[in-house]
């Protein structure tokens, strides 16, 4: 979803707000970024840790389960159930995007936190992805990033980010 004229001026200026505009959710598939990550890692508190192989390798042998990669076909599925829910809710989706081991999500859900708009989109793509299979499983890690944003060019980045350069390493470390 991209971003329009018409929300840019629903928004206002690049004023700070004293209520956030929209919150950037981010989370990732079961065991797909898991301490120790050749990528890095962030702990349960958003500090990033450096590589570590020897703790990564710990890890996958304890998951008892395989990581989740999401097909093409689940990743529709998780998009649609979150545009459902989000409708729903009558929460505004501004940007979203379902990769194979993550999604993106920036919403404007006035009136809520954004650990619970987290937790209830999350709950909400699982019982889509779960009446899929007979297989019962995990598909997200714990938690994910819960990003607050305050003002309209933090807004215009985060959505541009979410909707065309998530991929590139540039772009990623100017948010």
């Amino acid at each position: 979803l991209m971003y329009t004229n018409n929300m840019l001026r629903e928004y206002g200026n690049s004023e700070i707000h004293a209520e956030p505009l929209a919150f950037f959710l981010t989370w990732t598939t079961y065991a797909s970024w898991i301490p120790g990550d050749e990528r890095g890692w962030c702990d349960r508190h958003g500090c990033f840790h450096s590589p570590s192989p020897g703790l990564r390798e710990s890890i996958q042998q304890r998951l008892p389960t395989q990581p989740v990669i999401l097909t093409p076909g689940q990743r529709k599925l998780v998009q649609q159930a979150i545009t459902d829910h989000c409708e729903f809710r009558r929460w505004k989706i501004l940007a979203l995007s379902c990769q194979s081991n993550h999604v993106h999500v920036v919403v404007s859900a006035q009136g809520n936190t954004p650990a619970n708009v987290l937790r209830s989109i999350k709950a909400w793509a699982s019982r889509q992805l779960s009446e899929t299979t007979t297989e019962e499983r995990k598909w997200w890690t714990r938690g994910g990033s819960k990003r607050q944003i305050f003002t309209h060019d933090s807004l215009e980045r985060v959505v541009q980010y979410v909707a065309e350069f998530q991929d590139h390493k540039r772009f990623r470390n100017t948010l």
